[in-house]
């Protein structure tokens, strides 16, 4: 009976690990043919997170991670706020967790402050390739890790950017130009008194 139920268990195993792949490519479908919404940092943000998936499934034979990245653009496209990748959950070697975890810290503040809605793009692109980044510094692949990380830094300098980028000024009006406008009021006839209409146009400019 032992011996049945060991079998029956490494059968199931067996099953949910090769379902796993199916499974991330009905994510990764679902993702693809969905039109995001929401605001236009959670619309960039779905189609940075669907390439990440598609990459991940299909040049990196990871569908776990492309599931991942799949159910977190799924969440974009309904317009909701998904955090940065948190470096503390990813198997990291603690030299580089740290420094993902400074400039997660960063990333963080500058959305919190408006980046997305100063700089709706390069604020998506910045969360995504902060999540490739720490998903590359997982793997130890040097090379993929370097594009993702300069291309987070880059986006960061965008969006920092756009939020230091001074309001445009106030102009004022002349003071000739505030007394060109003319109102037409309008009295009884052959009497003094304004008209009701009439004084309510007074009543306006005076105000």
């Amino acid at each position: 009976m032992a011996k049945i139920r060991m079998v029956s268990a490494t059968g199931a195993l067996f099953l949910l690990a090769s379902c796993a792949p199916y499974t991330s490519q009905l994510q990764r479908d679902a993702l693809n043919q969905t039109v995001p919404s929401g605001s236009l940092f959670t619309q960039r943000l779905t189609v940075e997170y669907r390439d990440l998936a598609n990459f991940d499934a299909e040049e990196l034979d990871s569908s776990e991670n492309g599931a991942h990245f799949s159910r977190k653009g799924m969440e974009a496209a309904t317009g909701q706020v998904v955090a940065p990748e948190d470096p503390a959950k990813w198997n990291i070697a603690d030299g580089e967790a740290g420094q993902l975890l400074q400039d997660r810290g960063k990333l963080v503040d500058l959305l919190n402050k408006g980046g997305r809605e100063a700089a709706p793009d390069a604020a998506a692109v910045a969360q995504a390739r902060f999540d490739c980044w720490v998903e590359r510094a997982e793997k130890a692949d040097a090379a993929d890790e370097s594009v993702c990380r300069s291309q987070f830094y880059a986006a960061m300098d965008q969006v920092t950017a756009a939020l230091n980028k001074p309001a445009p000024p106030v102009v004022q009006a002349p003071v000739d130009e505030l007394h060109t406008a003319m109102f037409l009021v309008f009295f009884d006839w052959n009497k003094s008194r304004l008209t009701p209409s009439a004084a309510t146009v007074v009543d306006t400019v005076v105000s």
